[in-house]
């Protein structure tokens, strides 16, 4: 079923990005806004902290935590690691380009006046652009990709933490009893989330900056373990190339939390400062970790 899912979503994807030439959508969010008003960056930087706040708020976009975790499950599917670049590195690619084309037409109903620039609106921007750039058959067929996205993140994303959980706890996932079990216990978690989500009413809005920080977060960890396996399998000198990211992201990560009010709600100047000396140090930790396993494995 996900083939099919995916299938809908990309050829809708497709329509899309050839109907915004057709339909001569303006896309001049670059230069200026919704009303046509020059915008300032500078400004528009200094008064909202461009970093870290943009590299938290583009979670997926950007990098992704939850990307990784989807290892555990993928890996296992895959007959050769050949496979691993078109599997991996090229659909990452290819998501990329989705989510371009998607912000491109919410930039296009905004500038036309179809629709205000309120985040709040996101879900009626999708069926605008899909009914405005693919009629109406072609824009239910769209709407219907779209929709299946959040439905197959929340299936992918709870079996990666069961499969998780068990090959850290070594529960045998053979047995169905003992599958249900473990997603039992994790769906009672999820559903005391939601619940929460629900009865506050900004407690989506404060549930999704939590989830956006954590998968960020959570990026740190892959890139650790890829540093360490480039320096015990003799690659050390392409190791630079999954540590700076990383570095990178534990400054965004850590100034982020310690400034945000569902974080620590310290000023920015602590918050870059303490960001700075823990990018330094996990540097640091993975160069000395990493060169220490790669001593061991030569012994």
């Amino acid at each position: 079923m996900y083939s099919i899912f995916g299938a809908i979503l990309f050829f809708s994807t497709i329509g899309i990005f050839i109907g915004l030439f057709i339909q001569g959508y303006p896309l001049i969010e670059l230069w200026q806004n919704w009303n046509g008003a020059l915008v300032s960056y500078g400004d528009y930087f200094q008064a909202n902290h461009f970093i870290s706040v943009f590299f938290i708020t583009v979670a997926c976009g950007i990098l992704s935590g939850f990307h990784s975790s989807q290892t555990a499950i993928i890996s296992r599917t895959m007959k050769s690691e050949r496979q691993g670049r078109m599997t991996f590195y090229n659909m990452m690619v290819v998501e990329g380009f989705i989510a371009l084309v998607w912000a491109a037409g919410a930039m296009g109903v905004y500038n036309l006046g179809l629709q205000s620039p309120d985040a709040s609106l996101a879900t009626s921007t999708i069926g605008i652009v899909c009914k405005n750039l693919l009629g109406p058959v072609g824009g239910v067929i769209a709407l219907i990709g779209i929709i299946v996205l959040p439905i197959t993140t929340g299936d992918t994303a709870l079996r990666s933490l069961r499969m998780a959980i068990a090959d850290a706890f070594h529960v045998d996932q053979t047995s169905l009893k003992k599958r249900l079990t473990l997603a039992a216990v994790i769906f009672a978690v999820v559903a005391a989330v939601l619940v929460f989500a629900k009865m506050d009413p900004n407690g989506f809005n404060t549930l999704w900056r939590y989830l956006s920080w954590a998968n960020q977060a959570l990026a740190l960890f892959a890139f650790l373990a890829i540093s360490v396996w480039m320096f015990e399998n003799k690659k050390a000198k392409f190791a630079w190339m999954p540590l700076i990211p990383g570095g990178w992201y534990m400054f965004i990560t850590t100034s982020y939390i310690l400034n945000a009010k569902i974080g620590f709600n310290l000023p920015w100047g602590i918050a870059y400062a303490v960001g700075i000396i823990a990018a330094v140090a996990y540097v640091g930790v993975v160069l000395w970790y990493g060169k220490k396993r790669a001593a061991l494995k030569d012994k």
